[in-house]
């Protein structure tokens, strides 16, 4: 552990380094699973796949358990299965509709880690970004970074991201976000995300 943390001391030395190697990181992989727990305005929980250039399915535990949706970056369609008991009950939807935007106001199309980065980015373009050290979470290992704009700068209602980015994969396994004031609006945590599985096309359709 000393050592990985040694090396990665050595290799990220800014918060603007270790915001490169995290987009960096994003734009070699092609798919990753994750689940996605989120607290907020409401709590959310749920299972998420992603398959470049922008496939998504997500699997709904809370709310609306048993509801699935994919993404069709090709269409730019949305597919909402309601209900598990029903599945021949398929909504064919824009990302914009409301009745599948999250709690707050995120559209499916930007829900992947890339959008994420590209929205703190912006933020730090508009301000700074700045490691904060070292912490262990769910037996990974991460780097700190939290990125603040400039006063009275927010991006999509964030004015502060705090970011922990798993020291083998660089990836966000866990995000606060803060508004104007220093009010935490939501926390998301992703630790258990893999990066390289194998995901099939028919994953992102429905029978």
């Amino acid at each position: 552990m000393l050592l990985g943390l040694f090396f990665l001391i050595a290799s990220v030395t800014t918060g603007d380094e270790a915001l490169i190697k995290a987009s960096e990181a994003f734009a070699r992989l092609d798919t990753y699973t994750v689940t996605i727990k989120s607290e907020g305005t409401a709590r959310e929980e749920i299972r998420y796949f992603f398959r470049k250039p922008g496939w998504i399915r997500m699997e709904f535990e809370e709310p609306h358990r048993g509801a699935v949706l994919v993404y069709n970056p090709d269409l730019k369609r949305v597919k909402l299965r309601p209900f598990a008991f029903f599945k021949y009950l398929v909504m064919d939807l824009s990302p914009e509709d409301r009745l599948i935007r999250s709690s707050k106001g995120h559209t499916v199309d930007k829900s992947h880690i890339g959008a994420l980065l590209e929205n703190v980015e912006s933020l730090k373009d508009a301000g700074e970004a700045r490691l904060m050290g070292q912490e262990s979470l769910n037996g990974r290992d991460t780097v700190v970074l939290e990125v603040t704009g400039k006063e009275g700068k927010e991006v999509n209602g964030v004015h502060r991201y705090v970011i922990w980015l798993d020291n083998r994969l660089f990836l966000p396994i866990k995000i606060s976000s803060y508004a104007l004031g220093g009010v935490k609006t939501e926390d998301v945590d992703m630790t258990d995300i893999e990066a390289g599985s194998y995901l099939p096309m028919d994953l992102f359709d429905f029978k």
